[in-house]
């Protein structure tokens, strides 16, 4: 992939200790910018700050301080169940929070970033394209819905990224090629909806095509996905067979019942690889990427 993003100023990374935040920040760290992690928890390191999101009058004085050219919005509640026993919550971290600072970006010339979910159509099975109205089946996705239109209406310039990933992050939050490595060792089944339809992309690709798209002043709603799909079943096959040379069939369909779960969260890739030029590495070579 051609062009790189320049990283200048100080990036502010909030949700900087979960999944995303922390291979965001490691990979900001890499090209020497500087990073500070925002996190929820009283308990910071010195490279880190304290961000709590239902705060908003401490979060525009922290940011008045901090001053940042650049904000990744890494935040958000991602057990599905939480979020549908308390939907209060999941709308402060999913559309509250990100509408104020996606504001604050606007008024004060920095650029926001917003991380968003496959997890958004419930009616047909794809590939969905940006155009394609959301229709979430649950408060997550209609959490992370309403937060996209409210922090594009915020400020147009933004950049949200829909996206599933996987990979080896070394949090202690995991990934779902982290979870289903953990079962095998464990023994224990695979906690899943094994026909659910996704193109998930690799951390390490993720990065890459964020790297493009930074760098391409690219604004709006953006799928960030693999090729091709497959189910969650086959997932879990694929990887089983590159970690443990075999495939590893113990898999618990019993999933929470109080949440409804779309069908399939095949997202369209046309517009990145149209206006980035980008040639994406397979998924079942991605999936050779991890253990690595």
């Amino acid at each position: 992939m051609t062009n790189s993003f320049k990283h200048s100023g100080r990036t502010l990374v909030v949700g900087g200790r979960g999944r995303l935040g922390t291979a965001i920040s490691k990979w900001l760290r890499a090209r020497g910018g500087d990073v500070i992690p925002a996190t929820r928890s009283v308990d910071v390191s010195d490279s880190e700050i304290q961000l709590v999101l239902d705060r908003p009058l401490e979060m525009v004085s922290t940011l008045n301080y901090l001053r940042p050219s650049h904000i990744f919005y890494c935040a958000g509640r991602t057990n599905v169940e939480d979020c549908e026993l308390d939907g209060a919550s999941a709308i402060i971290a999913h559309s509250t929070a990100p509408q104020m600072l996606a504001r604050w970006c606007r008024l004060n010339g920095a650029r926001f970033v917003y991380f968003s979910t496959d997890q958004l159509f419930s009616v047909g099975f794809g590939p969905f394209t940006e155009s394609d109205r959301p229709a979430p089946c649950n408060n997550y996705g209609w959490s992370k819905a309403i937060g996209e239109a409210k922090v594009l209406i915020e400020n147009e310039n933004a950049l949200i990224i829909r996206c599933s990933f996987f990979g080896n992050i070394g949090n202690t939050s995991m990934t779902f090629s982290e979870y289903v490595a953990s079962c095998v060792e464990k023994g224990n089944p695979v906690v899943c909806s094994p026909d659910v339809i996704f193109n998930p992309i690799h951390i390490h690709t993720l990065l890459e095509v964020l790297d493009k798209v930074l760098s391409l002043e690219f604004f709006g709603i953006l799928h960030v996905s693999s090729d091709h799909s497959i189910t969650k079943r086959e997932f879990i096959q694929q990887l089983t067979r590159h970690l443990f040379g075999y495939s590893y069939d113990y898999i618990n369909c019993q999933v929470s019942g109080i949440v409804s779960r779309p069908s399939s969260m095949y997202l369209s890739n046309a517009l990145l690889k149209k206006r980035c030029q980008i040639d994406l590495p397979t998924l079942e070579h991605q999936i050779t990427l991890c253990g690595a």
